[in-house]
């Protein structure tokens, strides 16, 4: 008897457990990074999100409305009044069998079973073109979501004509729904298994100019650990950490394309929150002037103070791509919308918030402001026709912070080792050997940048920036033996060895 009621907890046990699993949180809003293969990079990092506007309950039947979305209507207008989001408009579940539906952007249904064991089957979606889709559970797991360790339930879909499989992109993308998180994995939904592509996007080129990603690639649910951190704050300790270096490709009107380069020369704390800064910038442009190219460069120490913008707490929750309250309409002039996309630099969060106006005569024109974790600002993208590509004005593509570095670092003015000799011959040190000062006497037109006195072994005794006043420095502290002048200059490194008795 004990036995028999021992099961009989059991079955009610796992019945109760299936009812747990569902694919949509009505009291979350939760983030998806779109995953785009190389071919189709434009949209990689695109971010999406799930957020429930309402919730009606109606006997065993639940309806989640999402909130709208700006999208164009199959004749290329913009949609203001209902647009529906990347999962169509809203969902329904039966509560007594946690079947849910979802509608695609011709009012097609899409089920999802929910409490389908592994290896069960049911016809997914079908479409006009006589093309079933059949989904199937392939695999039951558990995973670590948001730091809590839940079971996760794929579902392949498999596209059939007349019973018999058929090739389709959808056959290689299982959707994943987590027991306590809802999705984790999945596909657009509104627009499976194809969207209607308005006239005006109808050429070769639409996939760079649709304002949305159309094609089925896979998006992945974002931690929340990411999804709330702050993307606007700005480490000084890190950003600032000496041997820290950036550079940059600027485009302007006037100038044809440009290097820019920052180097972390020293800093010094005034604060908790402000820091003064010097930096080795360089620079090397190619400007058009009076009908041919000429070349400018510059290398300059330049110091300043930064202070922490963490004043306004800045959180990815914040955001919500593609709703109204991230675009708005210009009346007579086109409309506004807003990309987001993130990627992870040194550990740090990568945000680019795009926004684009779209003008019937003009076509679009896109600006992605670009910000790092703990650095702050980190770019500015000016592109036209395109969201997500490289071009335009301080695109960073070399970077060294601490121990990451990203990219290919460009020297832009370099000298070649008969120019630095020659450099170097027009400085002397002397007294040489000495006891106690060295003077420094330069017989050419240079800026010296930092001044350091280094070891044999090569370790940083003495550093300061620039040249003293007097030309002299003070070595009388230190026990006797060889040792180096460094000094960083406009025009390269050069090294002085000094002898102390």
């Amino acid at each position: 008897m004990k036995t028999y009621i021992f099961v009989v907890l059991m079955m009610c046990s796992t019945i109760l457990s299936a009812q747990n699993w569902n694919t949509i949180v009505p009291s979350d809003t939760i983030y998806f990074s779109v995953e785009a293969p190389a071919a189709d990079s434009l949209w990689e990092g695109y971010l999406r999100c799930i957020w429930v506007d309402s919730t009606i309950t109606t006997g065993i039947m639940i309806t989640n409305h999402f909130y709208e979305s700006i999208r164009l209507d199959a004749n290329g207008n913009i949609d203001t009044a209902h647009g529906d989001t990347w999962l169509g408009n809203k969902n329904t579940r039966d509560n007594s069998s946690g079947e849910e539906t979802f509608y695609n952007q011709i009012n097609e249904t899409i089920i999802l079973k929910t409490w389908a064991n592994i290896g069960d089957t049911w016809i997914f979606s079908s479409d006009s073109n006589g093309i079933q889709y059949q989904a199937t559970v392939v695999g039951l797991d558990t995973l670590t979501i948001d730091g809590l360790l839940d079971s996760i339930k794929t579902i392949q879909v498999q596209a059939t004509i007349g019973g018999v499989p058929t090739a389709s992109i959808f056959n290689a993308m299982p959707i994943v729904i987590s027991k306590q998180h809802g999705f984790y994995s999945l596909f657009e939904i509104y627009g499976f298994p194809y969207t209607i592509i308005p006239t005006e996007f109808s050429g070769s080129n639409f996939d760079t100019e649709f304002p949305f990603p159309i094609l089925p690639f896979k998006h992945q649910r974002i931690e929340r650990e990411m999804t709330e951190r702050n993307y606007l704050n700005v480490d000084l300790n890190w950003k600032y950490s000496l041997g820290n270096e950036w550079q940059f490709l600027g485009s302007g009107v006037q100038v044809y394309y440009s290097i820019l380069h920052d180097s972390v020369m020293s800093y010094t704390w005034l604060g908790v929150d402000s820091m003064k800064v010097t930096l080795y910038k360089e620079g090397f442009y190619k400007m058009w002037l009076q009908g041919s190219f000429g070349d400018t460069s510059f290398h300059i120490s330049q110091s300043y103070t930064d202070t922490f913008n963490n004043r306004e707490y800045a959180v990815l929750r914040m955001i919500t791509p593609e709703h109204k309250s991230y675009a708005s309409i210009v009346p007579n002039s086109g409309y506004t919308l807003g990309w987001i996309f993130i990627d992870m630099i040194c550990d740090r969060l990568l945000v680019k918030d795009t926004s684009s106006m779209r003008s019937p005569v003009s076509g679009r024109y896109d600006k992605a402001h670009w910000y790092l974790e703990d650095f702050g600002p980190f770019g500015l993208t000016d592109v036209s026709f395109q969201i997500n590509a490289v071009g335009g004005s301080n695109y960073p593509f070399y970077y060294k912070l601490g121990s990451c570095t990203g990219g290919t670092k460009i020297d832009a003015k370099i000298l070649d080792i008969d120019d630095l000799k020659e450099l170097a011959n027009k400085i002397n040190v002397f007294p040489n050997p000495t006891f106690s000062m060295v003077h420094i006497d330069i017989q050419t037109d240079i800026d010296i940048l930092e001044l350091s006195v280094l070891d044999i072994q090569g370790k940083k005794l003495f550093s300061r920036i620039g040249l003293p006043s007097n030309h002299q420095v003070d070595i009388s502290d230190y026990p006797s033996g060889i040792y180096f002048l460094e000094l960083k200059t406009n025009k390269g490194i050069i090294n002085k060895k000094i002898v102390k008795y």
